[in-house]
């Protein structure tokens, strides 16, 4: 391996040096200056390359130590040379160096002078002898130590460097002849284009000019500094004066513009001038008769050989009917984009049967975001639906004879909402095209809100019917079950009235129930409201209906873990889970699944807004759900109205889903039904979210008669059969019992009698309600306990006052009902 010694004060150089160095083989080590070579210099180094102009001792001195030193002529020196100066070949010979590499150099050919000066060493033989010569060079004598060997080889590199020199200033002699024929060629073909771009300036020119003459335009100069002006013909026409009568100078000029305008014209002008650039104004301008005009001005600064601005010159035309037909344009356009974007109507424009334009209020009805959405698209593509192409042919003609010129329509659009619309048509042109123009007004919400009016009418119709017939009726009922039960109760009757006694309650209670479920439609019936657990109410009546449903049918559940409370009657509740559980099996005759889950929801303003049943807030939905037959649309929007059922004659009586909607609505809840035909039904009910964080204790459902008691009572009511059956009770119970047609009649024995509990119907006639009646005789005797009952509760619902204070009893009641409410009001009250 050859050892080489790089001393170079540049560390970047001497990178650069090791790098070539030892990419081609050789060790390198790096000394910065020449005192650090000679310490490092020992026998292992083959060859030095040293830099000449160093800090400290320099390359040549370097160069003598070397070549004096212990190793002398042995080891070859080869120093980097910029050739700046030519001594510098002379004191290298002076100083025994054995060659040179001049800066810059190329990689090759430093490799290439080091493998000669290794090679030359290599073929020479060690040990001649020394011989100094004196010579003169550039007037300056040199004793040359080297042998005629080093003289030649510097002699041949120097050489060498000098033919690369003049090869490379052959090559680039060459290349400038080269490069000044090419900018020869591009200088003439520059010469041609610009004399071609000067023609053709010149042709256009002349036709700028043809132009303006035929447009009236006119032609000014303005002569820097005298500032003397040149009008053509019509400068004089368009300012209304003429060419014998009126001198143009630039006071002049200015002096006829509008003064609302003569300042900003004024501060363009000058502008222009210090930047020397065009400008383009418009302005008014004021003729002697006081007539306004508009123009439009261009004005050019033409400068001189020195660069100096010497004219303006440029043109004017009158633009005043142009500005005026612009104006009236404009402002019939803004009224009339106006009136069409303000339309709450949709406005399209279909030439055969593509979208010209639409407004603001179309893009809505099409669900699109912005009339670049749908504008050129047919409009067949703006539909979906098996019906589509057969809409937007009828919808794309212009109307024929006898047709109405409002049309209604169902459209469905491409992200499948159905909506229903009410269309005009009428023809146009349109851009030059022969169009038609819809009128779309979107009649969807205003149909369904018709649609729910109705219904709820109807709903409310038939609610107060059943309402004032579950009424009558449960009077009725209350005879006849107070009756039964005294029957039943007595000791004299045989096996055989017994029986027939107990069958005639059980129809009896069959028709209350009935009744009751009437009650909870017309949403009248008698709540017994509850802070409840909605999960344990299911959990509970699951457990008792998976005994009643058939094997084939897997009733599940799906409860939210952190389920709120909610305020509620929990017997209804559970009737209506019921109700729903019911139905849902009856519509899987070959089984299925049922699905039961709970979950917290809040309804939006938006929910609200589309339902109109409903108030905004938090709520607690139960969801029953099935897998079944499902239920056909146009059934649908009667499931909820009373004695309407699709089952078998017998099977049903058509008030269980009544019964759930009136049920909801009258405990501020919210019911919806979704069906579809082949995949089942889910049916949910937004129960009252309540404010209480713990549930209420169960209520007493004991069946037995309390025992015998004492009180003096005061029975109030209307129905002579209701009032006696309800004295008869209450005096085998043990009780004093005083009877009153009437609240008048009632208040006469509570001035006459001392009364511990009052017993009062709701609704009674002679003006005086049972809610007055009990006012009236709490305010006069604050410990008197008051016992109201009622074939409906609506008088209860509208006196809120009453809700706490006074304890209610529906009719029809049962006789052991009767003994608990009247055992437990005079128990508290001793």
């Amino acid at each position: 391996m050859t050892n080489i010694l790089i001393v170079e004060d540049s560390a970047t150089q001497a990178e650069r040096l090791r790098g070539i160095l030892e990419e081609n083989g050789y060790i390198v080590f790096v000394a910065y200056n020449a005192e650090s070579a000679l310490s490092r210099l020992d026998s292992s180094i083959d060859m030095v390359i040293s830099d000449i102009v160093m800090p400290g001792m320099s390359g040549y001195d370097l160069c003598k130590r070397i070549k004096g030193g212990v190793y002398g002529r042995n080891l070859p020196v080869m120093l980097l040379s910029t050739l700046s100066d030519p001594m510098d070949i002379v004191s290298g010979l002076e100083c025994g160096a054995d060659n040179f590499v001049t800066k810059p150099y190329r990689p090759e050919q430093l490799l290439e002078r080091v493998n000669t000066v290794l090679e030359s060493r290599r073929m020479r033989a060690s040990g001649k002898l020394r011989v100094g010569v004196e010579v003169m060079f550039l007037g300056r004598s040199f004793v040359i130590n080297s042998d005629k060997e080093q003289i030649l080889d510097l002699l041949m590199s120097t050489f060498e460097d000098i033919v690369r020199t003049n090869r490379d200033l052959q090559k680039n002699r060459a290349e400038l002849a080269a490069a000044k024929l090419e900018i020869e060629d591009y200088a003439q073909g520059l010469e041609q284009r610009v004399e071609q771009r000067t023609r053709e300036l010149a042709t256009q020119k002349r036709l700028l000019a043809q132009a303006q003459s035929m447009a009236h335009v006119g032609n000014w100069r303005v002569t820097l500094p005298s500032l003397e002006c040149e009008w053509s013909d019509e400068m004089y026409a368009i300012h209304g004066v003429l060419p014998d009568t009126f001198s143009p100078t630039v006071e002049r000029a200015l002096a006829m513009i509008h003064p609302d305008d003569r300042e900003s014209v004024d501060q363009i002008v000058q502008e222009s001038l210090a930047n020397k650039t065009p400008y383009r104004i418009e302005y008014r301008t004021i003729r002697p008769n006081n007539e306004e005009r508009y123009c439009w001005a261009e004005g050019f600064w033409e400068q001189g050989a020195q660069g100096d601005v010497e004219y303006l010159v440029g043109y004017c035309q009158d633009v005043t009917e142009r500005k005026m037909a612009e104006r009236i344009a404009k402002e019939s356009a803004a009224r009339y984009r106006h009136i069409v974007e303000s339309m709450i109507s949709g406005l399209v424009v279909l030439s055969e049967g593509r979208f010209l334009y639409v407004n603001e209020a179309a893009c809505e009805i099409f669900g699109v975001k912005s009339p670049s959405d749908i504008i050129g698209k047919m409009f067949v593509e703006a539909l979906s639906g098996d019906r589509k192409e057969e809409i937007a042919a009828r919808i794309s003609q212009p109307r024929g004879k006898g047709e109405p010129l409002f049309r209604e329509e169902k459209l469905e659009r491409l992200d499948g909402k159905m909506l229903d619309v009410e269309i005009s048509k009428a023809a146009l042109t349109f851009a030059g095209l022969p169009a038609i123009q819809l009128i779309i007004r979107d009649i969807t919400e205003t149909k369904a809100l018709a649609q729910q009016l109705h219904q709820a009418q109807k709903m409310e119709m038939v609610g107060q019917l059943t309402g004032g017939i579950a009424h009558d009726f449960n009077n009725l009922l209350t005879v006849v079950i107070s009756n039964l039960d005294m029957i039943l109760a007595g000791a004299s009757a045989n096996a055989q009235n017994r029986e027939l006694a107990e069958a005639a309650l059980n129809a009896s209670l069959r028709g209350a129930e009935l009744t009751r479920q009437l009650l909870a439609f017309s949403r009248k019936q008698s709540l017994q409201r509850q802070t409840v657990d909605p999960n344990e109410l299911v959990t509970r009546t699951v457990g008792m209906l998976k005994r009643a449903i058939a094997g084939d049918i897997e009733l599940r559940t799906d409860l939210c873990s952190n389920l709120w409370l909610s305020d509620i009657d929990p017997a209804q509740l559970e009737s209506a889970i019921t109700n729903l559980v019911v139905n849902a099996r009856d519509a899987m005759p070959k089984g299925g699944v049922i699905t039961i889950e709970t979950e917290n929801v809040t309804l939006e303003e938006a929910y609200v807004e589309a339902n109109q049943e409903v108030a905004p807030g938090d709520y607690v939905m139960v969801a029953v759900s099935d897998n079944g037959s499902g239920i056909p649309s146009e059934v649908l929007t009667h499931v909820f109205e009373p004695f309407f059922t699709t089952k078998e004659v017998g099977k049903g009586t058509g008030l269980g889903l009544s019964m759930v909607y009136g049920f909801m609505k009258q405990s501020g809840g919210h019911v919806k039904i979704y069906s579809e035909l082949g995949h089942g039904t889910i049916v949910r009910l937004y129960l009252p979210r309540s404010e209480s964080q713990s549930v209420a204790a169960p209520a007493s459902t004991e069946d037995e008669v309390p025992a015998a008691a004492h009180g003096r009572i005061l029975i109030v009511e209307d129905d002579q059969a209701v009032r006696r059956a309800a004295t008869q009770q209450l005096k085998e119970l043990g009780y004093t019992v005083f009877e009153a047609p009437d609240g008048r009649a009632a208040l006469d024995i509570l001035q006459r009698e001392s009364i511990d509990l009052l017993f009062t119907d709701m609704t009674m006639p002679g003006g005086l309600s049972g809610s007055d009646l009990a006012r009236a005789a709490t305010a006069k005797d604050p410990a008197l306990k008051v016992l109201m009952t009622s074939g409906f509760t609506e008088a209860t619902l509208r006196d809120g006052e009453l809700s706490g204070k006074f304890e209610l009893l529906s009719k029809p009641y049962r006789r052991q009902e009767l003994a608990r409410h009247v055992h437990r009001l005079l128990r508290g009250a001793a």
